[in-house]
Order: C-alpha cells, then sequence, then structure tokens
C-alpha cells in the first residue's frame, strides 16, 4: 500500500498544477472548499463503520465464520446505503446554498447535482468496500483498486476542467466517485465470495457494536472536518475564494508531507499501547514517539519552507507565491499539531474517551474562535497564526494532562526538543530575507540544532522509524478514518 500513497501524492501534485493553470486561485479555492464539503458530508455519514468492520470482516475470516460476515457486511451495506441517501437528498435539497454559502461560487450549483448523486456510490466504496479488503488481508487488491481509480479518476476532473473550468471539474469529482466505486467494487469480489442481500433488515447488534467502537474516532473526525469547513467557510465569506486557494497550498503541502510520520503513529504506537504494558515502559514509550514526531516535523518542516518558493512555482504558479508568507506560521502548528496528535493516541490507546475528546473539544473550539478574531486584523495570515497558537496550546494541554492526570511524565530532553525545534522553524521568518538566503539560514540552523539534540543511535533510530512508517501504510486499517488534518484537495 506505501506505492498506492506514492502514486496518490504525485497524482496529487498533478491535480495542484492542473488546477493552477486552468483555473488559478479562486478555482483552487472553489475546489479546495468542495473537497471540504464532501469530506465532511462523507465522514459524517459513513457513521464511523470503517474501523470496526476491518476489525469483524478480520475476526470472522480467521475464525471461518461465513454466517457472521454476511450479517455484519449485509447490516453495514444497508446503514451505509440509508445514511448516504439522506446525505444526498440534503445535499439535493440545500443546493443553492450549499453552493453560494459554504462554497462561495453559485456558478457550481448545477454542477454539484453530480456529486450528490455519487455519495452513495462513494460512501459504499470508501467506507465498506475498502474496510472487506483490508479485513481480508488482501492488501494487494486494496493497492489495485485504489491505484486505479486515483489515476483514473483524475481524467475526468481533468478533462471536465479543460472543457468547462471550475463546474466542469465538479462533474469531474461525481465522475471519480463512480470509477472508485466500480473499481473496488470489482476487486472486492475478487476477495471475498460475497453477495448484498436485498433484505432491509438490520442485525441490532451488529448495528451497535459498529456504531459503539468507532464512537470517539467518528466524533472527533466529523469535529476535525466540521472545524476545517467552518474556517474555510470563514475565509472564502470574509476574504473570497482566491484567498481560499492561497490557504490550500499550505493545507496540501503539509498533508502530503506528513503521512510517513503519521502512518507510525497509527499503524506502530497505538497498537503498542493498547496493550498492557508496565507503567515505565508505557512512559518511555510515549516520549519516544513524541520525541520522533517532534524530530521528524521540525527536520522536515524546515527543509520543506527552504524550498517553498520554488516548489509553489512548481506545484502551482506565480500567483500562488503569496502563500509563501503564510508558510512558516502553518508548518510551526504542524510541529505542535502533530506532536499533540502523539499524545492523543496514547489517551486513544488507554483508553481515556472523555480525556481524548475533551482536549480535542478544545483544541477545535480554540483554533475556530481565534480564526474569527484573527482574521479581521492579519486576513489570511491570521488563520494560519491561529492554527499555530492553538496547536500549541493543544500539546500544553495534552502534556500537562498526561504528567497530572496519568502520571506520564514528558522528558525534560523532549521539552528542549520543543522548544528549541520551534525556534529552528519559526526564527529565519523574522529576518526580512531573500528565499535563497533564507533557505541556507534554514539548513545551516537545522544541522546545528540537529548536531545539539540528536542522541547516541537517534540518526539510525529515525531512518529506521521512517522505514517503519513506510511499512505502516501496509497494517494502518481504514484510510481516512484516522487521518485527522485536512484533505489534501487539488
Amino acid at each position: 500500500m506505501g506505492g498506492f500513497t506514492v502514486v496518490d501524492v504525485f497524482v496529487g501534485f498533478a491535480r495542484a498544477k492542473s488546477s493552477a493553470l486552468l483555473v488559478g486561485p479562486h478555482g483552487v479555492g472553489v475546489l479546495a472548499q468542495l473537497a471540504a464539503v464532501v469530506v465532511f458530508i462523507e465522514t459524517l455519514f459513513s457513521l464511523g463503520v470503517g474501523t470496526p468492520l476491518v476489525k469483524r470482516v478480520a475476526e470472522a475470516t480467521a475464525e471461518g465464520d461465513r454466517r457472521g460476515l454476511d450479517e455484519a457486511l449485509s447490516s453495514s451495506l444497508r446503514l451505509i446505503v440509508a445514511s448516504g441517501a439522506v446525505a444526498s437528498v440534503l445535499m439535493l435539497a440545500l443546493l443553492p446554498q450549499v453552493a453560494g454559502g459554504i462554497i462561495g461560487d453559485r456558478r457550481v450549483t448545477l454542477a454539484l447535482v453530480a456529486v450528490a448523486v455519487t455519495i452513495v456510490p462513494d460512501l459504499i466504496a470508501q467506507a465498506l468496500l475498502q474496510s472487506v479488503q483490508l479485513g481480508a488481508g488482501r492488501y494487494g487488491l486494496y493497492t489495485k483498486a485504489a491505484v486505479a481509480s486515483t489515476v483514473l479518476g483524475f481524467v475526468p476532473y481533468l478533462g471536465g476542467m479543460w472543457l468547462a473550468g471550475v463546474p466542469g471539474a465538479v462533474v469531474g469529482v461525481g465522475a471519480a466517485n463512480l470509477i472508485r466505486f466500480a473499481l473496488f467494487w470489482h476487486w472486492t469480489r475478487r476477495a471475498l465470495p460475497w453477495r448484498p442481500s436485498l433484505r432491509l433488515s438490520l442485525s441490532p447488534a451488529v448495528v451497535k457494536a459498529m456504531l459503539s467502537y468507532g464512537a470517539a474516532m467518528l466524533a472527533v473526525s466529523a469535529l476535525t472536518e466540521a472545524t476545517n469547513l467552518g474556517i474555510r467557510t470563514m475565509v472564502v465569506h470574509r476574504l473570497g475564494d482566491s484567498a481560499n486557494g492561497l490557504l490550500q497550498v499550505p493545507v496540501a503541502l503539509s498533508t502530503y508531507a506528513s503521512v510517513l510520520i503519521t502512518n507510525v503513529l497509527w499503524a506502530q504506537t497505538l497498537p503498542s499501547l493498547s496493550k498492557r504494558i508496565p507503567h515505565d515502559e508505557r512512559e518511555r514509550e510515549i516520549n519516544e514517539t513524541v520525541r520522533f514526531v517532534a524530530l521528524g516535523f521540525t527536520v522536515g518542516g524546515s527543509l520543506l519552507l527552504a524550498v517553498w518558493h520554488p516548489l509553489t512555482l512548481g506545484l502551482y504558479s506565480h500567483k500562488f507565491l503569496p502563500s509563501v508568507g503564510l508558510a512558516p506560521w502553518w508548518v510551526l502548528g504542524d510541529v505542535f499539531y502533530f506532536t499533540a496528535l502523539a499524545y492523543s493516541v496514547s489517551l486513544l490507546a488507554l483508553p481515556r474517551l472523555v480525556a481524548y475528546l475533551s482536549l480535542w473539544g478544545g483544541y477545535f473550539a480554540v483554533r475556530l474562535v481565534l480564526s474569527w478574531a484573527l482574521i479581521g486584523h492579519l486576513r489570511l495570515t491570521g488563520v494560519s497564526v491561529a492554527y499555530t497558537v492553538s496547536g500549541a496550546a493543544f500539546l500544553v494541554a495534552c502534556v500537562w494532562h498526561h504528567r497530572v492526570a496519568l502520571s506520564l511524565r514528558t522528558s525534560a530532553r523532549n521539552l528542549t526538543v520543543f522548544l528549541t525545534g520551534a525556534a529552528v522553524v519559526g526564527a529565519p521568518a523574522l529576518l526580512n530575507l531573500g528565499w535563497k538566503t533564507a533557505a541556507v539560514l534554514r539548513v545551516a540552523l537545522l544541522a546545528l540544532w540537529l548536531a545539539a539534540v540528536l542522541e547516541s543511535g537517534e540518526r539510525r533510530g529515525g531512518f529506521v522509524a521512517v522505514r517503519q512508517g513506510w511499512e505502516g501504510l501496509r497494517r494502518v486499517t481504514v484510510p481516512g478514518d484516522a487521518e485527522l488534518h485536512e484533505p489534501a484537495g487539488p
């Protein structure tokens, strides 16, 4: 599945470049907003069945429980179809409000019909069929379906945009949903000999197990997408779709840059911390994880900032260069956010679900309020500053909760990494330097910082961890269920 991630990134770059050239910042902003709307709707109306379904399919196939497998799949299918139908009807009924009030471009109203009517097949593909393939351990089939749907789905998107601009691209999104459904259906039939039942009844036991198992993850995922959509809608209404297009640059680049590190959390750290282990071992595991994340994002963020200017020109166009001013704040926010994410994975593993939901809820509230307060004074930069400040507050709250409520201390060396790493990422932005001079300074500061904070053996450990992140793509549950970050979009 690591191969799919590479294809996904390259197709994402192709979407970004083609969108930038064909429709410019305004069009990219509209399409990014559409992506946020679709992700929010499908996250909410998937009801969180993906992750528990992977577990049930894996257990049933291992035990040879054909009856239990059929019951779980049929009940899940009916639940998803019913939920998706509600989402589709609501979107169709509210098309003018979605187009004008949320996306900010009434020209796409009619084109949104293509997206609304394909919500059900897309939910089936992403929440059900992917889960069947992964639960059955058919990673090769999943990779084939994912790669094929990503590549072939780009064709109607590009063709529609070439022929009819933004509305054509929106129709292309609907066509890509149907392509994804057809390909995943084809390869899922090879993964399991299952035929869906046409009965309308649901198994109460299966439905209860599905909804309760993934409730916490569903709540946080839905709040994540609601927050992202709320902030983007705020940007559209107060600054315009072109500003939303500029914001898409740091969102997309940070999303693509984070995949290896975040998969260490979901594929390795979560299973490790979910076991019954001694307190000292748990504390050591948490400290090693958050140190790896902080180091990884500081190194990756500094290198990304060093090449941000030419990367923006290469992946987008000169019209998107104003995003350079947003980059330092956004990357610094990534350092705080993803380090805090590592602590939240610890809470999910224990499990401490009340604390997990409370800390995430506080983060979302702080980010929304700060974005609303700062956008009027700092405009688009205010959104990036709000992301950084709320991420820092989230990290402090997670560290404090682990120490006070769980007696899990953050080591002094990790606190040093947090503070000095933030300075390495943020300090060069305070100087009025050209991008080439700033790039040299960033690389030099990073080298000095690594020489100071890396301990014996950590260099080799870093390569091992990155490899584990890559291998983690083979073991992570349902892609997107645990990806608590914004969609990359165009």
